[in-house]
């Protein structure tokens, strides 16, 4: 995360916009205005964890869960997540 004119902002892991995260302090992901991809900008949720897929969408799933599915309906991607 960085400042800019004194304002938290969080660049896009997608695009590399700067979004501004001004009135978004309840929110753990949020929505790029560039590229409307969804951005986490804190931890993990108690019991979940976000997943990237290659095709850029954000997927939550349960912390135990091995893998998971892509909803996108041009991807339908299986990921297979490890334990580290």
């Amino acid at each position: 995360m960085g400042h800019v004119a004194s304002q938290p902002t969080i660049s896009c892991q997608v695009c590399n916009y700067i979004v501004p995260l001004t009135n978004k302090e309840k929110h753990t992901v949020i929505k790029c205005p560039n590229c409307l991809e969804a951005i986490p900008f804190e931890g993990d949720p108690p019991g979940k964890q976000y997943v990237g897929c290659v095709c850029n969408c954000l997927l939550i799933c349960r912390a135990s869960t091995s893998r998971v599915g892509c909803s996108r309906p041009h991807c339908y991607r299986i990921i297979l997540l490890s334990e580290v």
